[in-house]
């Protein structure tokens, strides 16, 4: 039986990089769905008011454009803040009235609860598939080896 020549240790580095990078996505996605349902969801005893789009920002990236709303609103003494609402890849026009939850205590602290709560529960619940069936290759990948080493070792002579 020919043996094959031994791996360099830079393919053997890169691949182990690859795997802990895709390991790591279903982590990243739950972790960026709750993110968002943060952004989304009213504030515990917070006060409601109407905001407006006051601008729009676009970032690249790799799935394509994302772009964030400013949004401002007045709270119940009549101050003004700005805050940025959650992240879209269609861009919200300026002048657009949404509903902001805020908390009077510290109202700096707002959320954009007209944003809907779809967009955080398909990323989480993307994340939460790709780890079960991270899960399930691990395991399968696991028994596999199991199978070959027994039965490269041959059977049990006592």
């Amino acid at each position: 039986m020919r043996q094959r020549p031994p791996t360099p240790k830079w393919v053997s580095a890169l691949l182990v990089l690859g795997v802990v990078l895709i390991a790591l996505l279903p982590v990243a996605l739950i972790g960026a769905g709750l993110h968002i349902r943060g952004q989304v969801t009213p504030i515990k005893g917070g006060s409601r008011a109407t905001g407006t789009i006051v601008g729009v920002s676009s970032e690249d990236e790799i799935h394509g454009k994302s772009f964030t709303p400013t949004i401002a609103f007045t709270d119940s003494r009549g101050h003004v803040h700005l805050f940025d609402g959650p992240s879209d890849a269609t861009a919200q026009k300026v002048g657009t009235k949404v509903v902001v939850s805020y908390d009077p205590a510290d109202p700096d602290h707002a959320t954009d609860v007209s944003a809907g709560t779809t967009g955080w529960k398909a990323t989480f619940w993307t994340g939460v598939g790709l780890g079960v069936v991270e899960v399930g290759l691990i395991g399968w990948v696991i028994r596999r080896r199991v199978k070959v080493r027994g039965a490269r070792s041959g059977p049990d002579v006592t």
